[in-house]
């Protein structure tokens, strides 16, 4: 068929003007015939247009055994699973004057197979109510000293609104989950009413014996009966159900996450994020152009709970017993070297997201250590509590792994020096270790070290 715009040049030229088919037909470069036929018809009703992937009235008939055999091999296995040939040659076995072509039942097949698996992929639109929440864990890149590490966003976000607000840490511990929420928490002075989460493990555990049964961390069940909010798990690998956090996570690492981000102190880049994303509220809700999230969340904030008078301390409380050395493990690969006096004593660890409190039987405090995040096998010394030791075994300097802590010059310095000196200067610093801490001790015998050498 013509295009309309060409039929109606044709009609015009035989109506309005009054030329003969022939000469319609050389001035339009078409036959007669065509002319004629345009010329003659009166019906130009819009019509739907034919199928035209290649298939046929004719393979009908069949399409419930197609589905039946589909329905046989749901529970198999996925490497036996039916193919387009294969399903060629049980129709053409069950019914022998078969009249559709390979090609044809191919083309059927996978337009059923693809309806037939499409059930699960398909997604029914959501409502959701003013301070309704849903929070995961993302992974990011940062920098320290142009060295490149990964840490872990924690997101909160309100779908309604698609307001937000992260923090980031260094591990994904369940202390550190519950500190980025508390964070959150206390920035928008309420607790949402429902949130939703993801299956993380730090939270919550998955029973295998009795399915979709989660069996929550004490932590956590703590953390949610004190703000009070209604708690709703995700299914198992159902991205979607949570697809606000999603497109949350993505939308920070471009905007604010980019370029990666040099962090130093942890504690004040999460009071900037804050501040940055409360700021991103300026932005126009998608799918709502005149309407700006701040605008919204206003009604988010309005249903929020209120924060409960009592502070909630996010953290687990351990007694862990200490070695040989004065060290402490977790996990069989994080190890903290306290101080040679603890060997054998046991001692109470405060565990936070960021730190670990030391104190003995009686909770008086020892000490405290960054906390290790690393997979791997990680190591932490409290340095100060071994310049005692080491001061009265000098010889010991050289293969301790403190040397590669101290500055270049003290080092080179101290394994040069005879054993006199190097129990000397162990003693100076251990002196101001006790008075002023470890890094005035540093910083005074690398003085020192500097004066001998010139």
């Amino acid at each position: 068929m013509l295009p309309i715009k060409k039929i109606d040049k044709i009609r015009s030229l035989y109506f309005d003007e009054g030329m003969k088919i022939v000469d319609i037909s050389i001035k339009l470069k078409c036959s007669t015939n065509t002319v004629s036929k345009y010329v003659k018809n009166f019906d130009y009703s819009p019509k739907p247009k034919k199928c035209s992937n290649g298939l046929s009235e004719k393979i009908l008939p069949y399409e419930d055994d197609i589905k039946e055999l589909l329905k046989k091999e749901r529970n198999g296995h996925y490497k036996q699973r039916l193919t387009g040939k294969r399903i060629y040659d049980l129709l053409k076995e069950k019914y022998p004057d078969y009249p559709c072509s390979y090609s044809l039942t191919v083309r059927q097949f996978k337009k059923i197979r693809l309806e037939f698996y499409s059930l699960l992929k398909q997604y029914v639109p959501l409502i959701h109510n003013p301070a309704e929440a849903q929070v995961d864990l993302a992974e990011f890149y940062y920098t320290v000293e142009d060295e490149k590490f990964k840490g872990y966003i924690l997101t909160v976000a309100f779908p309604y609104s698609n307001a937000f607000f992260c923090q980031v840490f260094k591990g994904k511990s369940g202390e550190c989950f519950l500190q980025g929420i508390k964070n959150v928490f206390l920035f928008i002075e309420g607790v949402p009413y429902e949130i939703t989460f993801d299956n993380e493990p730090s939270i919550v555990h998955i029973n295998d014996s009795v399915p979709r049964t989660r069996i929550a961390s004490e932590l956590f069940l703590r953390f949610k009966n004190h703000y009070g909010f209604r708690t709703y798990f995700c299914n198992p690998k159902s991205p979607n159900e949570k697809g606000n956090v999603e497109v949350a996570h993505r939308t920070i690492r471009l905007n604010i996450l980019t370029p990666m981000p040099e962090i130093k102190d942890f504690d004040e880049f999460n009071k900037q994020l804050l501040i940055d994303c409360e700021k991103a509220l300026n932005r126009r809700r998608k799918g709502i152009y005149h309407t700006l999230i701040k605008d919204l969340f206003k009604s988010d904030k309005k249903n929020l709970l209120p924060l409960p008078e009592v502070d909630f301390d996010v953290a687990t409380y351990r007694k862990r017993k200490c070695n040989e050395m004065g060290c402490v493990s977790f996990k069989g690969r994080h190890h903290y070297y306290l101080a040679p006096r603890f060997v054998k004593k046991i001692v109470n660890v405060k565990i936070t997201a960021t730190k670990l409190y030391f104190s003995d039987e009686f909770f008086r405090p020892l000490c405290e250590l960054e906390r290790l995040h690393d997979s791997n096998t990680a190591t932490c010394v409290n340095w100060g509590e071994y310049f005692k030791l080491l001061s009265a075994k000098p010889g010991a300097i050289a293969k301790c792994a403190i040397i590669s802590e101290l500055p270049e010059t003290l080092r080179e310095f101290l394994l040069d020096s005879d054993t006199k000196t190097k129990r000397k200067y162990m003693q100076i610093m251990h002196e101001i270790y006790e008075k002023e801490g470890y890094a005035k001790a540093i910083e005074v015998a690398n003085e020192m070290a500097n004066e001998c050498i010139s």
